[in-house]
């Protein structure tokens, strides 16, 4: 088993391999992006713009900070990045913003809402890296795109495997306890068993009630939660506002109070559980803290 102090040891080792990095910002690349799309570059990508949170966090974890010339108004860490260009919203954003920004490359989180932007930025004849990450192993290949992208790979085969280091980290759990993950309790949501949501709580130790559900965040009823009655309720929300995070509880416990009142209720920062990005690997951490406080 995989102690923290080999984590730590693996990854004072990468850091010092990166900066042995030779950072080669004249080199043609060319890469497919998550829809199948080719992209080609005669020099790597200096001016990039991003429209996501997690991609913008993702940028900084490898160290390609620097190249960031634009980011969104929700890209909110690390809190260096609310100092940047903000290009307004992801799915409106400022269009004219962008284009006077001279990128490079633009990138973003691509999903059935974003069709219009993506269009409108083509158009323009900007180039867009569409990423899509559905999964854990969708995070670990976005990071090593990236690193791919801004030259930066050895810092991004350190945080990939961070990853994989934290999820092998007291992976044989002896119990696992069964877990309802509340997406939101108005509609009634959870996450399915192919969502990078679902996985991060199974690694973490606990066995998603609904992992068989296909549906990415279905809406279930009341008395489906009744029936399962899990032993833990994970509530990703914004834990520094109390009032929110009684304002769920109770909502949740007016349809399903002996579900809520049997189970013990575990709080975790949403934006940490919420963003495909390299923030798992906290997110990992503190609900695997959470699981032994709450076994002890």
């Amino acid at each position: 088993m995989l102690s923290r102090i080999l984590i730590c040891f693996i990854y004072i080792v990468m850091l010092t391999g990166c900066k042995s990095e030779k950072i080669v910002s004249d080199s043609t690349v060319s890469i497919k992006d998550d829809i199948g799309v080719d992209l080609k570059f005669d020099t790597r990508p200096n001016r990039i713009i991003s429209l996501a949170p997690n991609v913008t966090e993702a940028l900084y974890s490898i160290g390609a900070d620097s190249l960031l010339v634009g980011v969104t108004d929700f890209c909110d860490y690390p809190p260096s990045a609310k100092l940047k260009k903000s290009v307004g919203n992801y799915l409106s954003p400022d269009f004219e913003t962008i284009i006077s920004l001279k990128p490079d490359l633009v990138i973003m989180y691509i999903t059935n809402s974003s069709g219009p932007a993506y269009k409108t930025l083509t158009d323009n004849h900007i180039k867009v890296f569409a990423s899509n990450p559905q999964d854990i192993s969708g995070i670990k290949k976005m990071i090593a795109d990236f690193g791919y992208l801004t030259n930066r790979k050895i810092f991004a085969d350190s945080v990939t495997a961070l990853i994989d280091a934290e999820i092998l980290l007291d992976d044989n759990f002896s119990k696992r306890d069964s877990a309802f993950i509340v997406i939101s309790v108005n509609p009634l949501m959870t996450a399915g068993g192919k969502t990078f949501v679902s996985q991060v709580v199974e690694k973490a130790g606990f066995i998603n009630i609904f992992d068989k559900l296909l549906i990415e965040y279905p809406v279930i009823s009341a008395e489906e939660l009744l029936k399962k009655y899990p032993a833990v309720m994970i509530f990703p929300t914004d834990t520094t506002d109390l009032g929110k995070v009684n304002e769920s509880v109770n909502e949740l416990r007016k349809s399903s109070g002996s579900a809520v009142d049997s189970a013990r209720l575990i709080f975790v920062d949403d934006d940490i559980m919420f963003r495909p990005g390299p923030r798992i690997i906290e997110a990992l951490r503190v609900l695997k803290n959470k699981k032994l406080q709450s076994t002890k």
